[in-house]
């Protein structure tokens, strides 16, 4: 079995309001692949629509530490891949997640727990979620993890 074709394939991407996130999604976009953009906030949306882009499609909300929008962003998901008469998923990335590297005795601790929730908690749920369409379309899942450089206490 063959992979889509460039203009079949479309890609489920998160953290996708800023950084590595945001520009991915452009720029896969820009290149002819239908672009899931995950984003929390609202204006974020917005900050995506302003590159008109018709295969740039924001998901929102998608936070991660809510396992509840998972499931509505899957049923959103599968709705657009109909539309477009498109099969599966051609990759799911994993970008969500902003990090906070310190030493333990400085750590936060809440910033912690949402991390560890956003990274590996709600990103393995998306994965669950996404498998049976990943498959469909012979996909790939990348994780990338970025860490910020903030410290705090």
């Amino acid at each position: 079995m063959m992979p889509p074709e460039k203009d079949k394939r479309a890609v489920i991407i998160t953290g996708c309001s800023s950084g590595i996130g945001k520009a991915t999604a452009i720029h896969l976009a820009k290149n002819g692949f239908l672009v899931l953009a995950s984003v929390r906030k609202a204006a974020d949306v917005q900050s995506l629509e302003q590159f008109t882009l018709p295969n740039l499609i924001p998901l929102y909300p998608l936070d991660l530490t809510k396992l509840e929008q998972i499931e509505a962003t899957r049923a959103r998901v599968l709705s657009e891949l109909e539309n477009r008469e498109i099969s599966g998923l051609y990759a799911l990335i994993n970008n969500a997640g902003s990090g906070s590297p310190a030493p333990i005795e400085v750590m936060n601790l809440s910033e912690l727990e949402r991390e560890l929730k956003t990274r590996i908690v709600g990103a393995i749920s998306l994965v669950q979620n996404f498998l049976p369409l990943l498959r469909k379309g012979q996909g790939r899942i990348i994780w990338i993890m970025t860490p910020a450089a903030k410290f705090s206490r």
